[in-house]
């Protein structure tokens, strides 16, 4: 077997990259019983191995952390400051993304209060990326989108979870010049079941 089928779920964390990745459309993305989507194939699956090719949790390279520099940075732009809840500073670099004509990607809730990951394009719309969701949110395409967006020479700016920073770098498979990401402290996420649950006895 040669397929995402082998890696224990508990390792999995709903990235996508292999779902977006199979080149026969033969991953599924299934909710489990606690809320949370892994990724099941079906018979159309030619065991090609791409999807093992794409999955972070597959990947062995470490990193020198002796090398790693560390910083504190905040906006100092009170007003937006207060817009924020953890600092700004995520403001302050999208704002220089989006005035060299790139494009944000982060995560905002839909008209239902599900929480995906989308893109902006101008300042104005900035504003439904800030500020935290407290749950998973979705990556649906989003990984795609990014690389549609640098093949075409775009500056990109990613924001999210570490794992999706992870898998997304895996899915995109090469490093890329314009590619910026910013991965949030995380100690784990709830399922959008759960949050849906907490909705519907508000």
């Amino acid at each position: 077997m040669n397929n995402i089928s082998i890696i224990n779920y508990r390792n999995c964390f709903s990235c996508r990259s292999c779902f977006l990745s199979c080149p026969k459309d033969a991953i599924e993305m299934k909710e489990s019983s606690e809320g949370f989507f892994y990724p099941y194939v079906n018979n159309k699956c030619v065991d090609c191995g791409i999807c093992l090719k794409v999955c972070p949790t597959r990947d062995k390279s470490t990193i020198d952390i002796s090398q790693q520099v560390s910083k504190v940075v905040y906006l100092r732009d009170d007003e937006k400051l207060k817009e924020s809840t953890s600092g700004g500073a995520f403001c302050g670099f999208a704002e220089q993304v989006l005035k060299n004509n790139g494009v944000v990607f982060g995560a905002a809730y839909d008209d239902k209060l599900n929480v995906n990951q989308e893109y902006v394009e101008s300042v104005e719309d900035l504003n439904k990326l800030k500020g935290s969701k407290y749950v998973e949110s979705f990556t649906n395409n989003s990984y795609a989108k990014v690389k549609e967006l640098l093949e075409n020479n775009r500056y990109v700016l990613f924001s999210g979870t570490p794992c999706q920073i992870a898998g997304l770098k895996s899915f995109l498979r090469k490093d890329y010049e314009k590619l910026i990401t910013l991965d949030l402290i995380c100690h784990g996420v709830p399922s959008r079941k759960l949050f849906r649950n907490y909705l519907a006895g508000c």
